[in-house]
């Protein structure tokens, strides 16, 4: 079991996240696992988006439009593991 953990580890390690600012889009590139989730948060700890995210694609995309600008925290979550990643919208 401890190989089935560091594949679902490297998984979510191996995603890259970063911010279109002309398309204002949060770009969430690699493979992920099902069951993946994206959330977004504002820097009081507030969730601002939600997105379920599609296993089968290699590039998710989430709209930003309604946030205002400044920085914020991208939460990745597949089952019980996360990873996070600070963000800044223009």
């Amino acid at each position: 079991s401890t190989g089935i953990l560091s594949v679902e580890d490297s998984a979510l390690n191996g995603l890259q996240v970063f911010v279109d600012n002309q398309t204002r889009e949060v770009l969430i590139n690699g493979q992920l696992n099902s069951n993946s989730k994206a959330s977004i948060y504002d820097l009081q700890g507030r969730q601002v988006l939600h997105k379920e995210l599609n296993s089968e694609l290699v590039s998710n995309k989430i709209n930003v439009n309604s946030l205002s600008t400044g920085l914020y925290i991208v939460e990745l979550s597949d089952y019980n593991k996360k990873k996070t990643k600070k963000i800044i919208i223009r």
